[in-house]
């Protein structure tokens, strides 16, 4: 537009003065007063120039905004590593999770890393565009720049939420999860622990159910006010599944609620539907699940011990139920549920997990 105007007022100009019988002294006043015009184009059309530079945008067909916060997902969120192809380099971490309506892709990366652009494909892997392909063991060979969602900062960043519409989604489905990272060795490609044309990764997600607390089964676990600590804020994990290590306690007795779909550890989320009594005398520990009415129990899963978490074989710690060591299954469902356990010494730590379902 502004090149146009500029040509515009140059071209009527000279026009003009080949309309006009102009004697020399005229002359040589139009003479300077063109060169003076000349200029002031110049400079009219390089200050158009800058004012016209395009810098990239975020695509319309993604909504979102750096790192959303406060998620109030459905079920529990996964999250997976951002490494490069040889996993010699981990700068950050991908979570993803969903709520009723979005799905959401959250890359993380600690510093001295930063992301200088990303790219999702998020569908099924015999939809992925052409160009890239899918080998079924976890890697691929992948065009990322094919992707459909992407994001391109204007200053390098640490994270970004991508936002995409689950109702352009299956019900399970691939991700790729692309990102261009500058470190201190210079900038490399990374990928949620998932080959492009640089080698990369993919991995598999499928969409969790959102029921209103209960709506049938949900999650439980034991909560100790003062004494709870949730999983998230952990720094001895990188889950950010929900749930609570409640200690250190000494010898005495507790009382504790039992809430059950409380996503993120809060409790507005969720729903108390009972208590978990303690009884830690003498080395001996007595933990009691009792369920409100109109609530039973299908399973409980129990951590008692001196450290904060249980720690798998590899001596890592972790929270997921299935590696705590006492378990009871109730198949037709129970209304209370009792471990007593022996040979403890020193302040201990209570996880109390369950699968509680209404009766209606």
């Amino acid at each position: 537009m502004c090149i146009g105007l500029t040509i515009n007022i140059i071209s009527q100009y000279t026009k003009n003065i080949k309309n006009i019988n102009l004697n020399i002294t005229t002359m040589k006043k139009s003479n300077l007063f063109l060169a003076f015009s000349l200029l002031f184009a110049f400079a009219f059309m390089q200050s158009c120039q800058k004012t016209e530079q395009v810098v990239p945008t975020e695509p319309q067909n993604e909504r979102s905004g750096d790192l959303k916060t406060q998620i109030d997902y459905c079920g529990d969120p996964i999250m997976v590593n951002l490494v490069d192809f040889d996993e010699t380099m981990f700068p950050g971490t991908v979570t993803v999770g969903n709520d009723e309506n979005m799905l959401y892709v959250t890359y993380e990366v600690t510093a001295p890393y930063s992301i200088l652009n990303l790219a999702v494909y998020a569908g099924p892997a015999d939809q992925i565009p052409s160009g890239n392909t899918i080998n079924g063991d976890g890697t691929g060979s992948f065009e990322a720049w094919t992707f459909p969602y992407s994001f391109y900062p204007y200053f390098e960043v640490n994270s970004h939420t991508f936002e995409i519409d689950l109702s352009t989604l299956p019900e399970c489905f691939i991700l790729v999860t692309y990102a261009k990272v500058d470190g201190p060795d210079g900038i490399f490609y990374a990928w949620g622990k998932s080959n492009t044309k640089y080698p990369g990764y993919y991995f598999d997600y499928c969409v969790q159910e959102c029921n209103p607390p209960l709506g049938n089964c949900e999650t439980m676990y034991a909560y100790g006010d003062s004494y709870a600590q949730c999983f998230i804020g952990l720094p001895e994990l990188t889950s950010k599944k929900w749930g609570w290590s409640n200690g250190p306690l000494s010898e005495g007795t507790y009382e504790f609620e039992i809430w059950a779909g409380a996503g993120q550890c809060d409790l507005s989320k969720g729903i108390h539907v009972g208590t978990l009594d303690v009884d830690y005398s003498g080395g001996t520990v007595t933990v009691t699940y009792s369920m409100f009415d109109d609530y039973s129990m299908t399973e409980t899963h129990l951590y008692v011990g001196n450290d904060i978490l249980p720690k798998k074989k590899n001596n890592k710690y972790t929270a997921a139920p299935g590696q705590y060591p006492y378990k009871h299954g109730y198949p037709l469902g129970e209304t209370t549920d009792t471990y007593e356990l022996d040979g403890f010494s020193g302040d201990i730590y209570v996880i109390a997990h369950g699968v509680v379902c209404d009766e209606q």
